[in-house]
């Protein structure tokens, strides 16, 4: 019963976060170039919180990151953090964690997945999320890694640094 309550409450809490971005982007106002890292991580917290569950971020300036990967590069680390937020189990930490070197920018989202939520996100899924993912990121010269280890789900986004000081690319 407190899985089923627990999944309920997963349920509107994506249901309610969908709604507000549907407004959100609906509004004459909406600007994309307003996003930041913040931004994202303050939504995945909200939604963690909702189902009992936590983030923990250990990330370089969160300005310069912005800064770094721009508004369409942010819509990854946004898509990344949500994937982990759908399949994160009751009272988990997901984690989140960026690098940013003279080569790139890697950030990392890392939750926990119990084995009935890979057994179920494996019947529900057509993985076709992560592979658009990983095909838009490779567009722009990048990569998205993705998969499971025992008991976590994880999933990288690697973006070179040439790609991401070109505004161009965008």
């Amino acid at each position: 019963p407190l899985y089923a309550l627990a999944d309920i409450e997963q349920s509107i809490a994506r249901a309610i976060t969908q709604l507000r971005r549907t407004v959100t982007m609906l509004q004459p106002h909406n600007d994309p170039m307003s996003e930041s890292v913040s931004h994202a991580l303050d939504d995945a917290a909200r939604m963690l919180r909702m189902g009992r569950r936590r983030l923990h971020s250990v990330l370089p300036d969160e300005h310069e990151l912005s800064m770094l990967l721009g508004a369409t590069r942010l819509r990854f680390l946004k898509e990344a953090l949500m994937n982990c937020v759908k399949y994160a189990p009751v009272n988990s930490i997901v984690n989140v964690s960026a690098d940013v070197s003279d080569r790139g920018v890697e950030v990392t989202v890392v939750s926990d997945l119990s084995k009935e939520e890979l057994d179920l996100q494996l019947e529900l899924s057509s993985g076709l999320g992560i592979m658009s993912l990983q095909s838009r990121a490779q567009t722009l010269g990048g990569d998205v890694c993705f998969g499971t280890v025992p008991g976590r789900w994880i999933i990288s986004l690697v973006m070179p640094i040439d790609a991401v000081r070109i505004g161009g690319v965008e």
